[in-house]
């Protein structure tokens, strides 16, 4: 008998609890799996075409593919056929690239909040959030500790020297 192992139960579970993320971009998710599957479906689209012009190449005289003549409709195919995977691409990419800002972006304002509910923050609390934000969430943040209680004005000219300043 194997003894159970606790590891893979919490992997799981911190697994689902990240998945949960993604809930709201379910439809971007979505979308780029479909992108990705209408390139995916370009390959065997490319092996078919090149039957054929395997096929031209034994008996140029006689192949001929909806009703135009090898020459022309092996290039035509093959262009279509590399449009057609460009766009599966960009789909796949672009709408995988937005869900994922949109799933860090989540990430990075759930620990804000949870760092703006501390009782009393502590500067290296600060300043790993400050570390996580980007430029415009920075100014946000500002703002919204700011209206806390001028805490970061006082504190971010503190920060070691050449990592981020009070005007970055």
């Amino acid at each position: 008998m194997q003894a159970h192992d606790p590891r893979a139960s919490s992997t799981l579970s911190v697994y689902f609890r990240l998945l949960g993320y993604v809930r709201p971009y379910v439809g971007l998710f979505a979308v780029s799996i479909g992108g990705y599957g209408v390139f995916a479906s370009s390959q065997p689209m490319l092996a078919a075409v090149l039957k054929y012009f395997v096929d031209g190449l034994i008996d140029p005289g006689g192949a001929e593919i909806l009703g135009l003549r090898m020459m022309h409709a092996v290039p035509l195919m093959i262009v279509l056929i590399a449009v057609w995977q460009g766009l599966g691409a960009y789909f796949g990419g672009y709408f995988m690239a937005r869900m994922s800002l949109g799933i860090v972006r989540d990430l990075r304002q759930a620990l804000f909040d949870s760092l703006l509910r501390l009782p009393n923050p502590a500067p290296m609390a600060v300043f790993i959030t400050w570390t996580l934000l980007s430029g415009r969430a920075r100014t946000s943040a500002r703002c919204a500790l700011r209206k806390k209680g001028n805490w970061v004005e006082d504190h971010t000219l503190s920060l070691p020297s050449g990592v981020y300043s009070a005007t970055d």
